[in-house]
């Protein structure tokens, strides 16, 4: 059941803070950078991630 498996994935309130806390060591700037020298496909695809997380967590907080 897919709201069951939902339930389960979730990360506790400790591991997501320390998860949002790694973000911050780096900034969008420096994340682009390191993603233009970046020659292997997963690290490409991971800092893209990344990327977008913060984009993503810097508009939610601009409309909250």
């Amino acid at each position: 059941n897919a709201a069951e498996f939902g339930r389960r994935a979730a990360m506790n309130l400790s591991d997501r803070t320390s998860a949002l806390e790694a973000l911050k060591v780096t900034s969008v700037e420096e994340d682009e950078a390191e993603l233009d020298k970046a020659t292997e496909r997963d690290m490409r695809e991971a800092m893209a991630f990344r990327i977008g997380v913060k984009k993503a967590l810097e508009r939610l907080q601009h409309y909250t």
